[in-house]
């Protein structure tokens, strides 16, 4: 009973921390200017001018549920543990790793990033899709595993994470509708979204995995920044941040699909919520309440 209260008591300052966490965070979303996430979109992201696009109620709302997504995914990864994760051989991360370095290095050398990045050569494209095709080989077998093992709740976790990012981004919706070029591109565009992002996710943090913290960390958010298309330098800081963040989400939940899927639900989030009006609120609470509940039931 001692040992309880004693707990208790350590548990407290967390809990107000965590709750006050929250309160600010729902502030800033619901009383923000316009001219504050336009300023986020401007910096970060490189879109100004006719970017700058006002900010509705809806999309606040969903926001605010973002930031309620955030604090139930965050305190139910930092109560838990690190666990082992079964990682691939390492001859096959060596692999893949070969035409993600090339990519890689189109994407951040300046000259060639003009060159070949936007040119209709498709280099960057061509070693992505080759690194995308090795790096399945390597996760396959791992995700099917981990796609059947229970208890599923660390998959809800990512889930909950990546709905977190997505509908907090809402207010600055920098990506065009999944729908924008009609019914069949979304549909691909949805399968492509799913599988990059888990293939993707899922290497960074194997890469990360394999070496000590925080090495480990800083590996996976270099390798994210180093690959991932940006528009400015912030971009590619958010970059490595989000990064460090999959290879630290893969570990506390013993998951490599957990940052995938994490990835993935803040993109589809991210290019669906905001435009359809008052059903993004709807399916915020929608996501809300699905995250509580199959995190007790899975």
């Amino acid at each position: 009973m001692r040992n309880a209260k004693v707990d208790g008591a350590r548990c407290l300052p967390k809990a107000f921390a965590m709750c006050a966490a929250v309160v600010a965070g729902i502030a800033v979303v619901a009383l923000a200017p316009p001219s504050t996430f336009a300023a986020f979109r401007e910096s970060v992201i490189g879109m100004g001018g006719d970017a700058a696009v006002t900010i509705t109620a809806a999309q606040r709302f969903i926001a605010a549920c973002g930031v309620l997504l955030a604090a139930i995914a965050m305190s139910r990864l930092l109560r838990a543990r690190a666990v082992t994760l079964a990682l691939p051989r390492r001859r096959w991360l060596i692999i893949a790793a070969i035409p993600f370095a090339v990519a890689a290095t189109i994407n951040y050398v300046p000259s060639l990033r003009e060159t070949l990045l936007d040119s209709s050569i498709g280099a960057y494209e061509v070693a992505s899709i080759a690194f995308g095709l090795v790096a399945l080989l390597a996760l396959g077998p791992i995700l099917v595993r981990e796609i059947t093992r229970q208890p599923l709740a660390p998959l809800v976790d990512g889930i909950a994470a990546g709905a977190a990012y997505g509908c907090v981004s809402a207010l600055w919706h920098c990506c065009p509708p999944l729908w924008f070029d009609g019914p069949l591109v979304a549909v691909a565009l949805v399968g492509g979204l799913v599988i990059g992002s888990i293939v993707l996710a899922g290497f960074v943090s194997a890469a990360g995995s394999s070496i000590a913290m925080p090495w480990g960390l800083a590996l996976a958010g270099v390798m994210l920044a180093g690959f991932y298309p940006w528009h400015t330098p912030l971009w590619s800081v958010q970059c490595v941040a989000a990064g460090a963040f999959f290879a630290w989400l893969a570990r506390r939940t013993g998951r490599l699909l957990a940052p995938g899927l994490a990835l993935a639900t803040a993109f589809l989030v991210h290019m669906s919520l905001p435009f359809i009006g008052w059903a993004g609120p709807v399916v915020s609470i929608a996501l809300l309440v699905a995250c509580c509940l199959m995190r007790k039931n899975v």
